[in-house]
């Protein structure tokens, strides 16, 4: 399927083609994508070597490195930051897209990570999320990164929330980790 058979709205996970950034509506959000579209440095994407600690400090809890493994696509949490796992309840890092509990979430998750790497486009989504008996809405931009500058190898993913929901919830208090998949609003 060509990306030109995709929809062109945010539904579904944010599979734009092509990728409109005036659908980001997070500010944080806003000022990562002009982050890695400056980075891109004439190529059509730019490497995992633009996620540095100091100059990504402000979405640094927040971001999720997943590594894209050959043809067939398959996906590993190389790296997810910790505000991330404090707010899920689960922490996947280094394990495939099995690690996320609810079937039909998964799914979905991989059908976005598949058409990004089909049309090396990034994708963002309006989401909302249960976080310790509260509902929060949230704005996740996923970004494509390649070594080569053209094969996607590693997503960037970064859910930001409007309104700040509590650490702690799950992870490290005490209490097992209850994942509650978000809901898509759009």
């Amino acid at each position: 399927m060509m990306a030109a058979n995709y929809p062109s709205s945010r539904n579904g996970g944010g599979d734009v083609a092509p990728f409109d950034p005036r659908l980001i509506t997070h500010p944080a959000l806003r000022c990562l994508y002009v982050f890695w579209h400056e980075h891109r440095a004439g190529r059509r994407l730019p490497s995992r070597a633009i996620v540095d600690p100091i100059t990504m400090r402000k979405w640094l809890g927040n971001i999720t490195l997943v590594d894209v493994q050959a043809s067939p696509p398959r996906f590993r949490f190389r790296l997810c930051g910790s505000s991330f796992v404090e707010r899920i309840g689960i922490d996947p890092t280094g394990a495939d897209l099995s690690a996320i509990p609810d079937m039909e979430y998964r799914l979905r998750i991989e059908d976005v990570f598949n058409r990004m790497v089909m049309t090396r486009e990034p994708t963002v989504s309006r989401n909302r999320r249960r976080i310790a008996g509260r509902t929060y809405d949230f704005e996740v931009l996923r970004l494509p990164l390649a070594e080569d500058g053209y094969s996607v190898s590693t997503l960037l993913v970064c859910p930001m929330y409007f309104e700040t929901p509590p650490l702690n919830f799950a992870v490290g208090t005490g209490r097992a980790p209850e994942f509650e998949p978000p809901t898509w609003l759009e």
